[in-house]
């Protein structure tokens, strides 16, 4: 009885022909169809933390608010690739997080690189304030682990700064020296809590843990072709509460140059 019992169970939960992920065949999908997600830190003024959906000094995903880390409990990352953008925000009405209005990001070029902080555009009718990012795409090892790992955006700009310099040295100089990968180290993000005469915000910081398995190594070189192809658009949409968790308190960046 007990033999016949497990061989029904055997047969409802057998895999269906055609299930096998082979069989499936690519999708026709574009640079417009796969999003990279943004991780975010949540500052006093972020509109979640405001509506009590999440907290001062966590790290969640621009899509589904996955909680990644906070202040207590860091998270690890395997780098992939880094670069450089103008984050441009319209402060007409002022550059307050209630009334500063994203615009656009903009690749940073030796052309640009030196643009000034704050500008004007259309006649001087519109004012501009920028903001200097250093922006990582980087791999969960947690998601690593359990497969079906995508990549994220993890970007360091104004007091965070040194937190992005951190990551790209280890990235591009001590790997490089080591003959690594750059994705060839796993890093910790933490959060770290700050307070100046302006106020008190969250900056991002970096720590250096151990070597990346070859595996993950694997799969952030197959992102890394991705990415540079351009088949992959970051969710742009998240600059927008952005702007609402962004501080005036944290100070602008410093220059970029060497990076």
């Amino acid at each position: 009885m007990k033999n016949e019992v497990a061989k029904k169970e055997n047969k409802e939960v057998a895999i269906p022909t055609g299930a096998n992920v082979e069989d499936w065949g690519p999708s026709e999908i574009s640079g417009q169809d796969v999003i990279i997600p943004r991780i975010l830190l949540m500052q006093p003024t972020s509109d979640l933390v405001v509506e009590g959906e999440a907290a001062f000094g966590e790290f969640i995903s621009s899509l589904d608010n996955t909680k990644l880390g906070d202040f207590k409990k860091p998270f690890e990352i395997v780098p992939i690739c880094m670069d450089k953008a103008w984050v441009e925000y319209d402060v007409t009405q002022g550059d307050d997080f209630k009334n500063k209005k994203f615009l656009r990001t903009v690749k940073i070029t030796p052309a640009n690189e030196a643009y000034p902080y704050k500008d004007t555009e259309d006649g001087g009718k519109v004012k501009i304030m920028r903001d200097k990012c250093m922006n990582f795409y980087v791999l969960l090892p947690s998601e690593l682990k359990i497969g079906g790992a995508i990549p994220y955006l993890l970007s360091f700009r104004r007091s965070s700064i040194d937190g992005g310099k951190t990551l790209i040295t280890q990235m591009e100089v001590k790997n490089k020296m080591a003959k690594k990968a750059p994705a060839g180290v796993i890093c910790e993000i933490s959060a770290e809590k700050k307070t100046n005469d302006a106020g008190t915000f969250a900056i991002t910081k970096v720590k250096p843990l151990k070597d990346t398995p070859t595996e993950y190594i694997e799969q952030a070189f197959y992102w890394y072709k991705i990415i540079k192809s351009g088949a992959a658009k970051v969710d742009e949409e998240s600059f927008d509460r952005d702007v609402e968790g962004t501080t005036n308190a944290a100070p602008q960046t410093n220059d970029l140059k060497d990076f």
